[in-house]
C-alpha cells in the first residue's frame, strides 16, 4: 500500500471513520509483504498497541513522526470536501465549510484553497443575515465547485504520493498592491453607501470593473462595520449643526418681535434639513 493511502487511513481511524481492527488487519498484512528494516513507518505502526486505549495518541504520535501538520490539514480538507460534494442540503454543507472557515483561521489565512472556502462561508452569512448578495442555489453551487477543486488535485496526490498537492497555490496578504485595493474598495463602498446609493447599484460598479460576486461580497462584509461607525460619526455633527441652526434662527425671530425675514426661514429649512439628514444618516446606519 502506498504511503499516501497510509496517512489517509490513520486520519480516518483518528476520526472514527475507519476501524482501528480493520487497520490493525491491513498494516500486519503489509509487515508480512514488506520489510520492516527498510520502512520504518510501518514498523512504527506495527508497534502501537491498538488494543490500548491510548492508541489514537500512540498512532497520532506516529504520524506526526513520518509527517507534518500540513499533510494532516490536507487530507482533513479532503475529507470535508468529500462530505460537501455527498451533501445537498445547503445548512449541512455551510456547517462542514464552518469547520474549514475555522481551519482557514488557524492557519491565518495561508492556503488559498481554504480562502476560498471561508469566502463561501462568510458569503453564506452575510446572505443569512443581510438578505443580499448570492442566492442559497449560487452558494451551493459555489461550495461544491471548490469541493471538486479539491478532488481535481487528488489526482496530483495519487501521482506523487504527496498530499500537500490539496494545498498547492499558497498566498499570501501582506502585498502592498493587493492591501491598497482592498482600501480603495472598502472606501469606495462606505462613500457610496453615505451618499444614499443603493447597494445594486454600487455592485454593478464593481462588476463593471471586472470583480466576480465573491469579490465584491468580501468587500462589502469588509466595509461594513466601518460602515456603520462612519454614518454615526457624520450623523452626530450634522443633527448638533442643524439644531443649532435651528435654535439660533428661532431665537433671531423672537428677539424681532415674532417677524420673519426671508433669509432667516431659510436658515430655519436649512436646520430642519440637517437634523433631517442626520436622522436619516443614523437610520441607515441601524439597518447595516
Amino acid at each position: 500500500m502506498k504511503t499516501y493511502r497510509i496517512k489517509h487511513k490513520i486520519y480516518q481511524v483518528l476520526n472514527d471513520k475507519l476501524s482501528e481492527k480493520d487497520f490493525e488487519k491491513d498494516i500486519y498484512f503489509m509487515a508480512e509483504v514488506n520489510s520492516l528494516k527498510l520502512n520504518s513507518f510501518l514498523f512504527d505502526l506495527v508497534e502501537v498497541n491498538y488494543n490500548s486505549n491510548t492508541f489514537k495518541n500512540q498512532l497520532l504520535n506516529v504520524f506526526n513522526k513520518h509527517s507534518t501538520a500540513d499533510e494532516y490539514l490536507a487530507i482533513s480538507i479532503f475529507e470535508l470536501s468529500k462530505l460537501i460534494l455527498d451533501y445537498n442540503n445547503i445548512n449541512e454543507v455551510f456547517e462542514v465549510i464552518k469547520v474549514i472557515r475555522d481551519k482557514c483561521l488557524e492557519e491565518d489565512f495561508g492556503y488559498q484553497i481554504l480562502t476560498d472556502y471561508y469566502i463561501c462561508y462568510e458569503n453564506y452569512s452575510y446572505q443569512e443575515e443581510i438578505g443580499h448578495g448570492l442566492s442559497t442555489f449560487e452558494l451551493m453551487n459555489e461550495a461544491k465547485d471548490i469541493a471538486r477543486k479539491v478532488f481535481d488535485r487528488y489526482t496530483k496526490v495519487k501521482e506523487f504520493e504527496d498530499w500537500l498537492f490539496i494545498l498547492k497555490d499558497t498566498v499570501s496578504y501582506t502585498s502592498n498592491n493587493e492591501e491598497e485595493l482592498s482600501y480603495q474598495v472598502k472606501n469606495y463602498i462606505i462613500e457610496q453607501s453615505l451618499d444614499f446609493r443603493s447597494e445594486k447599484d454600487i455592485r454593478n460598479d464593481f462588476k463593471s470593473l471586472g470583480f466576480s460576486d465573491y469579490e465584491i461580497n468580501e468587500s462589502f462584509l469588509k466595509s461594513e462595520e466601518e460602515l456603520i461607525k462612519s454614518a454615526k460619526e457624520k450623523a452626530l455633527p450634522l443633527l448638533v449643526l442643524g439644531i443649532v441652526c435651528t435654535f439660533v434662527s428661532v431665537a433671531y425671530i423672537y428677539q424681532k418681535d415674532k417677524v420673519f425675514y426671508w433669509p432667516i426661514l431659510i436658515h430655519v429649512l436649512l436646520g430642519l434639513g440637517l437634523i433631517y439628514s442626520a436622522i436619516l444618516l443614523y437610520l441607515k446606519s441601524l439597518k447595516k
